[in-house]
This record gives structure tokens, C-alpha cells and sequence, in this order.
């Protein structure tokens, strides 16, 4: 979720600096925040092959969801791309520019939107988990109490036949 919205911030950030392109370090702001939206596709790229990992191992269920995850990752990072190759044109169409926006304001709420199902998936299944540690220990428990007293009630009957036979020979 993290890495999906720096590309977000990145990406309007950079739109902001290309208006302000008569500011003295415009240039060097805009180059850093590129390399800030370069960051995030990267931590995006690898928090996703995480997920998918996790998905793969332990929420087999998901996987309809990391398809729809998968696809929102890079419809957010082709909005992305697309609103700055605008923005970095020589002449700049406003309405071609609102629209990008709008499609990449779109995609970052459909992003959202599936990283919220995601969270909420694996809440269940964490819930659902911990439900079933708590009723493998209590379990356990009950097991070793009864052991526990069949041990004891072993003991005591063991050594009432010792004690029987020391003080009645046979």
C-alpha cells in the first residue's frame, strides 16, 4: 500500500514542479522526485512479489485478488507514466492533461480499493488462525491435565500395591 502511494505523492509531486518550471532548481527537484517514483515502482515490484509469496503459501484463496492486485499495480504505474510523459511535452494540452489525471486519480482509488480487500482477506484469515492456535492450546492443555491425573491416580495405585505387598507377604 506504502509503495503504491510514493508513486502516487511522486507523481503529483512532479506535476506540481513542472508549474513551477521558472523555479531556479526546478530541474533538480523534478530529477529527485523521479528517482523517489523510480523508488516506489521498485518497493511496489518487491512488496507485490512478497505478497505473492505469501499468497502462494499460506492464502491460496486470494489469488483472485492478487490478480486484481497485480493489474491495479500497473494500471497505477502506467497512469503514472502516462500524466508525466504529458506533463514533459513541449506544448501542453491542459484537457489531455485533467483527463490523465482524472484516469490516474481513478487508479489510485481502484488501488485502494484492492489493497483494502487484501487487508481485509488476510484479517479473516489471521482471525481465523489465531482462533484455531487458541483451540489447539486449550486442547493441550486439557490433555496434559488429563495425563496428568491418570499419571497421579498411576502413582497412587502403584504404590498401594507396593505398600500392600511389603506389609502383607505373600
Amino acid at each position: 500500500k506504502v509503495a503504491g502511494l510514493h508513486i502516487v505523492s511522486s507523481t503529483n509531486e512532479f506535476a506540481f514542479l513542472i508549474t513551477l518550471s521558472i523555479y531556479p532548481d526546478a530541474n533538480e527537484v523534478q530529477d529527485k522526485e523521479t528517482e523517489l517514483r523510480e523508488y516506489g515502482i521498485l518497493a511496489y515490484e518487491q512488496a507485490f512479489e512478497d505478497y505473492r509469496h505469501l499468497v502462494a503459501t499460506y492464502l491460496p484463496e486470494q489469488q483472485d485478488i492478487l490478480v486484481q492486485l497485480e493489474q491495479a499495480g500497473k494500471n497505477l504505474q502506467e497512469g503514472s507514466t502516462e500524466l508525466i510523459l504529458l506533463l514533459e511535452e513541449e506544448t501542453i494540452d491542459a484537457s489531455a492533461i485533467l483527463e490523465a489525471k482524472g484516469r490516474f486519480e481513478e487508479q489510485e482509488l481502484i488501488y485502494l480499493s484492492v489493497i483494502g480487500e487484501a487487508l481485509d482477506g488476510e484479517a479473516g484469515e489471521l482471525i481465523e488462525r489465531e482462533r484455531l492456535v487458541k483451540s489447539t492450546v486449550a486442547t493441550s492443555l486439557l490433555t496434559i491435565r488429563i495425563f496428568t491425573l491418570v499419571a497421579v491416580v498411576a502413582s497412587v495405585l502403584a504404590s498401594d500395591v507396593i505398600f500392600a505387598s511389603i506389609t502383607h507377604p505373600i
